[in-house]
Formats: structure tokens, sequence, C-alpha cells
């Protein structure tokens, strides 16, 4: 990975180095501390990262507000108050749909477990364990802002000039049509088309393409490699 002097860095590391109770904030927080090397990615990218991270706090928001509207129930199950918020975490887990919700819920449930716990033995008010999870929000929110903007001295240079589409672009346009056939995951396949024309338009080097994601990109390394050429797929 570190012979790549330029890497691009997809949505799923960048927020993972920012939240902490994610499960793979290690292996990220690893590779921005031990690789050297010129970070870049797109606004395209930006965005899903703060769409993503304002998604889990309207989802953690939504699970604390539960949990303290039936925290009355939730004290009467026993003396055990550790193991009735456990019950009341698998409950709520088993009724999300969204298979990514349910992991983002438990890790976060691990990591409030004593205010949680304070809250229910009514040792902390609501509001201030609601305002403690805001401003854990706020600050994440922050941090993408210092970590991944225009700034030439950022830690990820937020390139702005990628197109919104490249359906109209012939050269890029092809290169849509072959990665549809194999990814059939369209926004994935707009970030590796803008991963492709930063190398063409600005790098003018081969580029790293750094992703946690396993299901549509790393598993199609080789094709993704042969029809982008200049990008590598790798994994922190």
């Amino acid at each position: 990975m570190d012979r790549f002097k330029h890497h691009f860095t997809d949505a799923n590391v960048i927020i993972a180095s920012l939240i902490s109770w994610d499960s793979a904030f290690e292996r990220s927080s690893r590779y921005f501390a031990e690789i050297v090397c010129h970070r870049h990615t797109s606004s395209r990218v930006y965005y899903e990262c703060k769409g993503v991270i304002e998604g889990r706090r309207r989802l953690l928001l939504n699970f604390i507000s539960e949990f303290y509207n039936n925290i009355d129930a939730i004290s009467e199950k026993g003396w055990n108050p550790e193991n009735n918020i456990e019950k009341f975490v698998s409950s709520y887990i088993r009724r999300l749909e969204d298979k990514k919700n349910k992991i983002v819920v438990r890790q976060f449930s691990r990591v409030v477990m004593d205010d949680m716990k304070a809250l229910l033995l009514g040792s902390t008010r609501y509001r201030d364990f609601l305002t403690k999870v805001v401003n854990a929000f706020k600050f994440i929110l922050n941090e993408l802002d210092s970590k991944c903007n225009s700034s030439e001295n950022s830690i990820i240079k937020r390139h702005d000039i990628c197109p919104k589409a490249y359906t109209n672009l012939n050269h890029y346009s092809e290169k849509e049509d072959k990665l549809m056939r194999i990814i059939n995951y369209h926004p994935d396949i707009l970030v590796l088309l803008d991963s492709y024309y930063l190398r063409k338009k600005i790098i003018k080097d081969d580029i790293a393409f750094i992703t946690f994601d396993n299901e549509h990109i790393l598993k199609n390394k080789l094709e993704i490699e042969k029809i982008l050429s200049g990008i590598h797929v790798l994994s922190p």
C-alpha cells in the first residue's frame, strides 16, 4: 500500500476514522497514522460521509428516545440493569430492517452502557445524556470538515471538480457501462470514476483506491483495475 504516493480514500474509511465505536475504527486509525502519502477524495465522497454520519445521528437519537420512553417497563424486569438494557437493545435491533443499522445500534449501545444504566437508575438526566450524544456528533462532523477539505494542507484533499455524472463523457461513459456489469451499484461506480477522473485530470499518476467495501469493490478488484487503468484497489 505504501508504494503508492497517492491514495483515494473511500467514505467508509473516512467514517470509520471519525467514529470511535465503529468496528473498523482501529484499522482506519492505523492506516492514517502509519501510511505516509497524499490522500485525495471527491466532494461526492465528502457528502456521502456527511449523509451517513447524520443518518447515524438520527438513528441513535431515536434509539435513545425509545429507551427513555420505555424506561419504566425496562426497570420492572428485574434487579440487573445491564441485563435489562441488553434485552431492550436486542428487542430494538430485531425490529430494524437494515443490517448496517443493527450493527451501528449494537456497537453504540456497548459504548454508552454506563450512561444507559445511570439513566435507568436515575443518577443522570435524559437531557444530559441526550446533550452528550448530540455534542459527540457535532464533534464528529467538525472533525470531518477539519480532516477532509479543499485545502492543500488537509489530511485528505477534497477535490470539487469531478462531474456530477459521467453519462455524457464518452471515455468515462464506456467505463461506467463496464463497471455496471460487474458491480451493479451506481453510487460506488461513480466514486470509482471520481478516482479515475482525478488520476487522469489532476494527479496523473497511479492511485491506490482505499476502501473497506468488500461487497461491491474489493471482491471485484481485478476487474475494476482492468477497466480503470492506474487505479489499484486496496483495503487498509
